[in-house]
């Protein structure tokens, strides 16, 4: 609970990563705004859930809850940060079962397409056309974790480092002075 900062660096790169788990609850959400950069990576990391109906079916209020918890979150990059990289992420791929797995994996991929088709309207609509969409690597299909086995672990890792360096910013020298004041 709460928001963690740790450096991550892979081993044999020339890069340093300062990860932050914003921890993605409503209490934090006024917190959030402080650590939205462009020149960042953005793991969005989503719960596989056990369906709530019989035969392993997502409900509509299972549906309606993902759905606005994407949305939300989707929203929240493209007006803070547009045009930010962001890579989804399923946890927890072993308490549901490959159908299941599936099912909601589509579903968010689904929900994904649709809001970027969304910014794309209303930006023509709105003639705000030099506005960056949200880029979501991979056309918004999750990588699917399971942390105990470390399955997904190094996909993530080397997804993670290959859209860094993709970046803009990479190689950019960072000015002195906001080095030393992140000291």
């Amino acid at each position: 609970v709460g928001i963690s900062f740790r450096r991550f660096q892979p081993k044999g790169e020339e890069l340093t990563m300062t990860v932050l788990d914003l921890a993605g609850q409503a209490v934090y959400s006024m917190m959030h705004q402080f650590f939205f950069l462009n020149r960042a990576v953005y793991l969005f990391v989503w719960r596989a859930r056990k369906p709530t109906l019989k035969g392993g079916e997502m409900s509509a209020r299972d549906k309606k809850e993902m759905e606005t918890m994407v949305v939300h979150w989707m929203d929240t990059m493209q007006l803070l940060v547009p045009g930010a990289s962001m890579i989804f992420v399923v946890t927890h791929i072993d308490t549901v079962s490959e159908r299941e797995l599936s099912d909601q994996c589509d579903f968010v991929q689904s929900v994904i397409k649709s809001r970027l088709d969304h910014y794309k309207v209303a930006n023509t609509a709105t003639g705000h056309t030099d506005v960056p969409l949200l880029k979501v690597l991979g056309e918004g299909e999750s990588l699917r974790i399971c942390a105990p086995k470390g399955t997904g672990v190094k996909e993530l890792r080397e997804r993670l480092i290959k859209c860094a360096k993709e970046t803009p910013w990479y190689r950019e020298r960072l000015p002195g002075p906001y080095l030393r004041l992140r000291q």
